[in-house]
């Protein structure tokens, strides 16, 4: 599976940059594609803050994706999360999907490609 950051997206992620940004990955997806278009900032990710999300944003055009946050997160089931350690370089990002697994709670990897890198092996 694949989490893509695309130029304009990471544009718009500069512009609200700060080291411990923490919000809500909203674009599209597909079976095996992350495509976030923005990240709207939040306080904190929880349960509730989830809840809000959907309830005030749930019927437009894209999707709450996951997560951007500085530190791990809490297994949200079904969710990408960006973890960005506090650091601006896509090149220092882990990206994982919270997927329930037989054995319990499964973070696989999720490959962090930007529009810079594609086809580069990045």
């Amino acid at each position: 599976m694949i989490l893509f950051l695309s130029s304009s997206f990471l544009s718009r992620l500069r512009i609200q940059w700060k080291p411990d940004l923490k919000g809500f990955l909203v674009g599209n997806r597909n079976l095996f594609f992350f495509y976030p278009e923005l990240i709207l900032e939040s306080a904190e990710i929880s349960p509730a803050t989830i809840e809000s999300f959907l309830a005030t944003h749930g019927q437009e055009a894209w999707q709450l994706l996951g997560f951007v946050s500085p530190e791990e997160l809490p297994f949200f089931p079904g969710y990408a999360e960006l973890n960005t350690g506090g650091v601006n370089d896509p090149k220092q990002w882990s990206a994982k999907v919270h997927l329930p697994g037989d054995q319990g709670p499964d973070r696989r990897i999720l490959e962090i490609k930007t529009s810079q890198s594609q086809g580069k092996g990045d």
